[in-house]
Parts: C-alpha cells; sequence; structure tokens
C-alpha cells in the first residue's frame, strides 16, 4: 500500500502547507512563497541559478540576484518540514525533487483536465472536469505581482474557464439543464462582463422551465454592466431574454432530404509555405466549437500579424475527413465588394453559377442540405456583407463557417474565438526555451533564412528577448528571423527596441501587406475612422494599460468607442474595467503621435497632469486603512506614474509634484524599494535644481522635498552620515523659506540620525520641533509618527518604562488614523521597550500582532524587524531553533530590499545568536562584517554591539582582560544604546567574576587610554 503524502500545498486561492495533518504556520512574506511556488510549477526540471535570480530580481545585478536568491533558498529550507526530502540543489541549480511524495492542488487541477481529454465517454469527461473545477479554488498566488507568475496564472484562469464551458455544454447535452445551470453560475461568477455567459444561463433555465431563473439572470447582467461599464445589455442579449422569457422552444434544424445532389468538390487547399508550430490549445478549441451542434459560426479575431490565416488553415487541413463535402476555403485578400463574396465563395467551391438570377439565393440553394466547412479568410473589409452569412446558417442544415477577421461580425450566430500572441518565453534556460513555442517558430523561420549558419542554443536568450519586443505576435517573429543572415541575433534585438520600422522584408511569396509589420498596421489603420485614428494614437501615450475613466480624460475616449477599438482587437480589456495596448500596436501607434508634435506635447500634459492629480489622491488612502488598496492600486499604475513624474520634473511642474511627493515615497517605502526611491528622489531634485529660477519659492519647496525623501532613503541603506548632512541642509534651507510640514520631515528623519549615533537629547529635541510643526500643520500623521520616535528614543536612552507609557499612548492615537504601517509600528516599538525591560509575554504578543498587520499589506520594514525581535524572544526563552528561523528570515528580507541598516542590525543579532549555539567562528564573521564596513566609523548603533560580540569571543579564547577593556570602553562611550548596554552589562559582571581585583582595574586604567577607532583597528586587522 502506497503512504498518503505527508505534504499537502495549495497554491490556487490563497496559499496554504499542511504537513502531517497540521498547517505550517512559519511561512511569512511573498518571496519565500514565490520561490517555492516557481520550483513547484517547474518541478519536471531543474532550474538554474542564475536563471531563478534574474526572473526574481530582475532589477538588481547579477551578484545581488544571487545573493538574494542564496539567502531566500536558506530561508526555504529552513522554513519547509522536511525541506531535504522536498528540495534538491547543486552548484548550478535547484529543483523540486522528482521523486518527492507531496500532493499539489495545481498539478491535481491539470491533472483532471488531462484525463477529461482523454476520456472516452462524455460521462467520464464530465466527471473529470467536475474534478477540475471543484478544484480550482481561486486564482494563482492572487496577492503574488511577480512578472513571471502572471502569465501561468492566466493561462490556469482560462483553462479553469475552458472546463466550466464544457461542462455546461456537455450536461446540457445530457438534458440536465440544472446541473449545467449551476456551472453556468460559476462562468458568470468567472468573468462577470460575459453576456454570451448570462445569454447561456437564461437559456438553461427555460428549458428548465423556471421563467423567474431566466429572469434573474438576465436582471443580473443588467445590473453589473450598469455598475461595471455604465451600459445596458447589447441587443442580442436583450432578443434572447425576450424570446426566453416566453419560455420558447429551441428551434429545430432541418433535417436533410435523403437523397443528395451531386458532390460539389472545392479547390484544394492552400499549401502553406512554413510548417504550423505551436497553437495546439488554439486547434484543440476551435476543433471543440465546430463539433458542437449549436456552433455553426466561428469568428477567428485578432489584429494583423497574430496568425489568423495559419491557424484557420491548419483547422480547415484537420477537418477536411470530418465534413463529407469537405472543406473549402475563400480568401478575400482581393479587393472584393460586399456583393461579390457570394461569387468568392462559389469559386471556392469550383461551381459555375448561371448569372440568370440571384447569385446569394443560387448558392444557398446549392448549399442547402451540403454537409461543408467554408472558411473565408480576412473578412474585415467585408463587414457588410456579414448579413449574408446569417442567411448561409438559417437556410442551411449542416454548413459551418470559419471566418478570420480583424473584428467581430456582430452576428448573433457568431462564436467569437479571440485569437492572442504565442507565449513569450519568461525562462531563460535552455531547454525551457527551445520547448516554447515562439522559440521555436523564430528558429524554424531562422533556419530557412540562412541554413549554412542558423542560431544556436547560445542565441536563446537573445531571440527570447526579440520574442519579449514584438510581443509574441507571430508576423513580428518571423520577420525578425529572416534577418540572420545578416545579423546576430542580439542585434536584431538591438535593431527592434530602436524600431519598429526594422521589421521587413522582401520575399515574394509574402503578401504586400505581411511585409513589415508597419504595413500590417498601416492597413488595420486604414479601417478606422479618423475620430478613431485620433483616439488610438493618443492611448498609446499609457504605459502599461489603463482604465476607462483615464482613457476618457487623457484619449477622450468614451466606451463606445473604446470598445470598438476592442472590438477591432487593437485594444485588449485585461481586466473588469481595464484596458491594454499590445506592445507592437502601441509603438506603431506612438509613432504617429510623435509625428504631429503639438498633439504630442498636448497628450503627455494630459497625461501627466492626470495622474500625478491621480497619485496625490492616493496620499490618505495610503496612510488610512485603504492602504493595501491603495499600494495594489499604485503598483498597477506605477508605469503611468512613473512617466507622469518625469514628465512633471521635466516641465518644472513643481507645485504638482509637491502635491504627489509623499504618496510616492510611502509606496515605495511600504514596498521596501528602498533603493529606487532613493534614485528616483535624487535625480528629481538634482533636475528641478538645474532648470530652477532663482528665486521660485514654489520649485525651492519642491527641491527640498525631494531631498528629504532622499536623505530617509539614504538612511535606509546604511548611509547615515551622509543622510544627515544632506538633512541638516534641507533643514536649513526649509527653515528659510518657511514651508513648515515639510520641515516636519526634515527634522524628524534628522532626528532619526542623531539617533543611531547615540546623541540622544540631539534627536530628542529634533523629534519634539518635528512633533509641533505637524501639529500646527494639522497633519496628524506626522503628530503620531513624530511620537512613536520619541518613544523610541526614550528606549534607546533606557527610560523603558516612559516608553512604554509613550508607545501605548501613541498606539490608540495610530489606530484612530488607521494607518496599518503606523500601528505596526508602534506595536513593534512597544514590542521591543518590553523585550528589553524583561516583559517577553507582551513583547511576544505585540510583535506577533505587528508580524500579523504587516503581512496583510505585504509591509517589508515590519515583517523584517518583528520576525528579528520575535526571534530574540524565542533566543531569550532558549528556543535557539525559532530564534534562528526568525532572524535568517530577517537576514534574507534585508538583503532582497537592499536595507542595509535593517541588516546590520539583524546581523549583529545573528552573531549573538551563533555565540549562544557555539558556532563561534560563524559570530565572529558577522562581527567583523559589521566593523570592516566603511561607513561605521561614526554609527555607534551597531560599531558597540559588534565590539562587545567581539569581546565575548576573546574571553572564550582565554583573552579575559583584553575582553573587559573592550567592555569597559563600550559601556563609558556616550552614544550606548540600551541594546549594547543591556548585552555590555551582563558580559562585564561574567568576565569580573573570573579576574582578581586587579586585573579588573588594570582593564578599567587601559580603557581610558584605549579609544574606540583603536579597538575597531585591532580587531580588523587581526
Amino acid at each position: 500500500m502506497v503512504a498518503e503524502p505527508q505534504l499537502h500545498i495549495t497554491l490556487l486561492g490563497e496559499f496554504g502547507l499542511v504537513f502531517r495533518g497540521k498547517a505550517a504556520p512559519s511561512f511569512s512574506g511573498d518571496r519565500p512563497i514565490s520561490l517555492l511556488a516557481y520550483l513547484l510549477l517547474h518541478r519536471h526540471t531543474a532550474v538554474s541559478r542564475q536563471h531563478l535570480a534574474f526572473t526574481l530580481w530582475p532589477d538588481s545585478s547579477d551578484s545581488q540576484a544571487r545573493a538574494n536568491l542564496r539567502n531566500l533558498f536558506y530561508t526555504l529550507r529552513q522554513t519547509l518540514p522536511n525541506a531535504d526530502d522536498y528540495l534538491a540543489a547543486d552548484a548550478m541549480t535547484l529543483q523540486w525533487r522528482a521523486d518527492a511524495s507531496f500532493v499539489l492542488d495545481v498539478a491535481e487541477f491539470e491533472a483532471a483536465l488531462a484525463a477529461a481529454t482523454t476520456a472516452v465517454s462524455d460521462a467520464d469527461k464530465v466527471r473529470w472536469l467536475e474534478t477540475a473545477v471543484s478544484t480550482y479554488t481561486g486564482d494563482l498566488l492572487p496577492g503574488n505581482y511577480d512578472d513571471w507568475i502572471i502569465p501561468r496564472r492566466e493561462a490556469l484562469r482560462q483553462a479553469y474557464h475552458e472546463a466550466l464551458y464544457q461542462l455546461v455544454r456537455l450536461l446540457e447535452q445530457e438534458g440536465n439543464f440544472r446541473a449545467a445551470a449551476r456551472y453556468g453560475h460559476s462562468l458568470i461568477q468567472h468573468d462577470p462582463l460575459d453576456e454570451t455567459a448570462y445569454v447561456q444561463l437564461m437559456r438553461l433555465q427555460a428549458f428548465s422551465g423556471d421563467r423567474a431563473g431566466v429572469r434573474r439572470a438576465y436582471e443580473q447582467c443588467a445590473a453589473i454592466l450598469r455598475r461595471e461599464l455604465d451600459v445596458e445589455p447589447g441587443p442580442a442579449t436583450q432578443a434572447a431574454y425576450e424570446q426566453l422569457l416566453r419560455l420558447e422552444a429551441p428551434t429545430v434544424p432541418v433535417r436533410p432530404p435523403e437523397s443528395r445532389p451531386t458532390a460539389i468538390r472545392p479547390s484544394p487547399l492552400p499549401v502553406p509555405a512554413t510548417p504550423f508550430i505551436g497553437r495546439e490549445a488554439e486547434l484543440a478549441h476551435l476543433a471543440e466549437l465546430l463539433a458542437d451542434p449549436n456552433c455553426r459560426l466561428v469568428t477567428i479575431v485578432g489584429p494583423g500579424g497574430m496568425g489568423k490565416t495559419r491557424l484557420a488553415l491548419q483547422t480547415a487541413v484537420g477537418h477536411q475527413p470530418v465534413f463529407a463535402d469537405g472543406v473549402a476555403w475563400v480568401a478575400l485578400n482581393a479587393p472584393q465588394t460586399p456583393d461579390q463574396v457570394a461569387a468568392a465563395i462559389a469559386e471556392a467551391l469550383q461551381y459555375r453559377q448561371s448569372g440568370a438570377g440571384d447569385a446569394e439565393s443560387e448558392l444557398l440553394h446549392l448549399l442547402a442540405t451540403r454537409q461543408l466547412l467554408l472558411v473565408l479568410d480576412n473578412f474585415e473589409h467585408l463587414l457588410p456583407a456579414a448579413d449574408f452569412l446569417s442567411r448561409i446558417v438559417a437556410e442551411t442544415t449542416a454548413v459551418k463557417l470559419l471566418v478570420t477577421s480583424r473584428q467581430p461580425l456582430e452576428l448573433a450566430e457568431e462564436w467569437r474565438f479571440d485569437l492572442g500572441e504565442l507565449p513569450v518565453p519568461a525562462e531563460l534556460a535552455a531547454e525551457t526555451l527551445a520547448e516554447n513555442s515562439a522559440v521555436q517558430l523564430f528558429m524554424q523561420s531562422a533556419r530557412r533564412a540562412a541554413s549554412a549558419r542558423p542560431p544556436g542554443v547560445a542565441d536563446y536568450p537573445a531571440i527570447a528577448h526579440i520574442c519579449q519586443l514584438v510581443g509574441g505576435m507571430p508576423l513580428g517573429i518571423e520577420l525578425a528571423a529572416s534577418w540572420v543572415r545578416l545579423l546576430s541575433c542580439a542585434e536584431i534585438a538591438q535593431e527592434i527596441a530602436r524600431s519598429m520600422d526594422f521589421l521587413t522584408v522582401s520575399q515574394r511569396h509574402v503578401p504586400p501587406r505581411h511585409r513589415s509589420l508597419r504595413a500590417v498596421f498601416d492597413y488595420s489603420w486604414s479601417l478606422l475612422t479618423p475620430a478613431e485614428q485620433q483616439i488610438l494614437l493618443r492611448l498609446s501615450i499609457f504605459q502599461g494599460g489603463f482604465t476607462r475613466e483615464a482613457a476618457a480624460e487623457i484619449a477622450a475616449a468614451d466606451l463606445p468607442q473604446l470598445s470598438a477599438l476592442a472590438e477591432r482587437s487593437l485594444v485588449q480589456r485585461t481586466a473588469v474595467g481595464r484596458y491594454s495596448l499590445h506592445n507592437i500596436i502601441r509603438q506603431y501607434a506612438h509613432d504617429h503621435l510623435q509625428a504631429d508634435p503639438a498633439v504630442y506635447q498636448e497628450t503627455a500634459a494630459q497625461h501627466g497632469r492626470y495622474y500625478l492629480q491621480w497619485l496625490a489622491a492616493q496620499d490618505a488612502v495610503l496612510r488610512g486603512p485603504g492602504q493595501k488598496d491603495g499600494l495594489t492600486a499604485v503598483a498597477t499604475e506605477l508605469a503611468n506614474v512613473r512617466a507622469a513624474w518625469e514628465w512633471g520634473t521635466a516641465n518644472q511642474c513643481c507645485a504638482r509634484l509637491r502635491r504627489a511627493d509623499f504618496a510616492l515615497f510611502y509606496f515605495y517605502e511600504l514596498r521596501g524599494l528602498i533603493q529606487d526611491g532613493e534614485a528616483l528622489f535624487r535625480l528629481t531634485a538634482e533636475a528641478l535644481q538645474a532648470e530652477a529660477l532663482y528665486g521660485d519659492a514654489e520649485c525651492q519647496i519642491a527641491i527640498w522635498a525631494m531631498r528629504t525623501h532622499q536623505g530617509y532613503f539614504l538612511h535606509r541603506l546604511g548611509q547615515t552620515n551622509v543622510a544627515r548632512d544632506l538633512l541638516q541642509q534641507t533643514v536649513t534651507q526649509l527653515e528659510a523659506l518657511g514651508e513648515e510640514k515639510t520641515l516636519s520631515y526634515s527634522l524628524r528623519y534628522l532626528g532619526l540620525t542623531a539617533w543611531v549615533n547615540g546623541r540622544f537629547d540631539e534627536a530628542f529635541d529634533l523629534l519634539q520641533m518635528s512633533h509641533e510643526l505637524a501639529g500646527r500643520c494639522q497633519d496628524q500623521w506626522g503628530v503620531v509618527i513624530s511620537q512613536a520616535y520619541l518613544g523610541v528614543i526614550m528606549r534607546g536612552q533606557g527610560r523603558l518604562a516612559e516608553a512604554v507609557e509613550q508607545l501605548t499612548a501613541v498606539l490608540s492615537q495610530a489606530k484612530a488614523v488607521g494607518d496599518p504601517r503606523l500601528i505596526a509600528y508602534t506595536l513593534l516599538a512597544s514590542g521591543r521597550t518590553n523585550f528589553y525591560a524583561g516583559n517577553l509575554a507582551e513583547a511576544d504578543q505585540q510583535l506577533a500582532s505587528c508580524l500579523e498587520i504587516a503581512q496583510e499589506t505585504n509591509d517589508l520594514f515590519n515583517i523584517t524587524n518583528s520576525s528579528l525581535y520575535l526571534g530574540l524572544v524565542k533566543q531569550a526563552e532558549e528556543d535557539l531553533t525559532t530564534a534562528r528561523k526568525l532572524i535568517q528570515q530577517s537576514v534574507a528580507l534585508c538583503t532582497q530590499t537592499n536595507d542595509l541598516f535593517g541588516l546590520q542590525d539583524a546581523s549583529i543579532s545573528l552573531g549573538f545568536l551563533e555565540i549562544a549555539a557555539g558556532d563561534f567562528p560563524a559570530a565572529r564573521f558577522r562581527f567583523q562584517a559589521i566593523l570592516q564596513m566603511e561607513n561605521q566609523n561614526q554609527e555607534t548603533l551597531f560599531l558597540l554591539p559588534a565590539i562587545v560580540g567581539m569581546a565575548a569571543l576573546q574571553a572564550r579564547e582565554g583573552n579575559t582582560v583584553t575582553a573587559l577593556r573592550w567592555v569597559f570602553t563600550v559601556l563609558e562611550h556616550p552614544a550606548l544604546h540600551i541594546e549594547a548596554k543591556q548585552r555590555a552589562e551582563t558580559l562585564c559582571a561574567e568576565l569580573q567574576e573570573r579576574l582578581t581585583p586587579d586585573q579588573i582595574t588594570r582593564a578599567q586604567q587601559e580603557a581610558l587610554e584605549q579609544s574606540l577607532d583603536a579597538i575597531v583597528a585591532s580587531i580588523v586587522g587581526s
């Protein structure tokens, strides 16, 4: 008997991990879960460390990303129960063990779908599909926004949607209308804006005799469309509702006559110039649609160059044996007019029309009883002839239509099949890239272009970049590959990045409108009205998508116009109320926009003003109870926000920047983007300073506001002395300018730099001034954070009872403000204070509450610090195993976010933990690393405890007098924080018990003669 797997992992919906029947509570933060998910979802192959580091930290240097990965993998191994049973690692790769016994919901979902695909009977298929949809409890890790996971999440969403659709269809065919309706409701929950799903549900309710159910489904559809899109249901939906409300039976198709006319002979299908690659899922979906008796007209819709014709041709080839009268290919590339469609179909059937009457009626008479697939390619310029296709469906019994078009036909009979790009490779491992259909298409096309010297495995990264640049568009990939006879793959990528005009060929077999991407889009552009052209070029100003409201404000695009562009596949709807442009379409439209400098500047200004105003409005959200939603909103719009910020900087829009600066600062702080934040505000200040007019007070205030934010981030990066010098300048300038609110922030951050270096009185005075200014400016958030910092300074001074009282009062005020970060920080400060006061139970409870709140908003600062001090509590309770896990998690998070200040704090604590565990070489490494940092010559917060740690190691090596001399030096230092003081006093007492009075006196005298710098020099030089 096979043992039941002990490990169960859930990635669909919320993350969950159960080991031996118990939930594993130790996973915290997105990063360990992201790494675990990546290894699980790529469990069939070893993953390159280099590729994985780049995937998880794309904006970091290679060395930094690999260091981050090492720390994160270490954290994962410490967190995952029985990790060695599941994780394998060597110097080059990481992998989830293929032979591991575990249960993964994604694997169960995919296995059920695969079983449904191969099921022989409909009953078995229904059973497996029901298993699949019951397993899908939500999107793949919905709170994770890593670039690599988004395509996989969307693919699983689509698979779930397709499974629901198949279930509804199969159950309806069985006559099990009530069961089909249940899954129809699930389809609507999955995509509440899909009107076809409501029509389908109404039909099922009608077949069940449930007139009230028909009405409920329609009213739900209408209510959601009004709320989300401010529109009414479409005419087809309304017509279906009116018919089904009467519970009318479905139309029964006419039975074909027993005698059949002489078979027709469609012309042979075109022979494709290239083999067919990829699109397996699309082929299977089209085959299912064409097998559905209710589906008579399918339109493959997509922008030019997406491969509609090639997919339709491959579908036609595969269906020749299915249709008794064959498959007819109707090419509509030539400049036919709508009244010539019937003639084009007749020509494809090799049927000579009599010319005696109505050509359409004659053709319909010919097709009346045929079992035939008609494929009409490139129908977008013949849309007025769409009504004739309706007649074909209505007046024939077994003819099916497969149409390709850049926009849908808008017929009630139409089943729309949207064709997107090929999946773009997200991984750089050679074996993974070799299996990617976009890369395979490039390689195949390149071999034809340069058979003597085709690209090799070494070119895969550049090929992947090419596929990304063209957004997975098949035509773009083929055009790019045609250049390999002259350029390397890396050079091709560079040329595409410069201009889409590079993507052009001159082969005679290629239709003129497919010889360049510009020609492809010139054709689509020509089909637009002037008003639609203006809207599309203005939409190209957006970065990374946009909302309907933004489109209306910036591009003057109302919902019908936006919908019209979406129908033409020029705009994509990516979520409820959110849209985007395909990368290549955006580049084409942006070229048109830049061709008119006046329109470009006007559009850029509208975009900049809109998003700076929008960002300013997020300030209150980010500092209040809605912080989590605010963070998601800003993250979604970050590319647009950054573009608007650059516009505002370039155009010296100082007032607009000032209104939005704190929201952007706080977003970077809350998301742990410390290095990015420092760079952004430094570059903004430099740009404003270079152009600012003398005496322009607004611009001067903006400059020093940016410098204030820069100073804070410098402090977080561990450059406290540099931060202090800069913040002293900001204080002087802002005092002269009379800008009190920003001055209160500068004073607050300057107080932090004084606190770090043990200048407690100075820090206290600065924080008091910050507090008073914030109160005068009615900045309640600033009042509360200043009071919290005052409590931290009291703690540093050893005034623990006062600090606890101060922070207790602050906590109630923080809760009134509602900012989760502010509440969590106050709990963190209280927990740390109680820890140093010896109140371990209170400390544990407050730090655990801080961690819980911080995890809800993914507040990395408070996650890092609460983990660290919870680890210290566990160490005090002599639970060294749990302490190590928590402190190492803190080290890993600090490394991930480049939080050098936090990293030093965590490293000191880890050093003392190593001493407690008996690993003295590891402890020595930690303390020496702190003492060797170049900027530590005055930052006593970490310098002094590192010396105490080295003194403890000296004592264990028998150098007790030296150790005591160092401890006396530390205890006499005026900048000694409570953290270091407690450790030094404990060690001092231990050392004095081992020495004679003379030795103690000698150590005290020598301590007076030895400077701190001399001690550091002797340690670093040893």
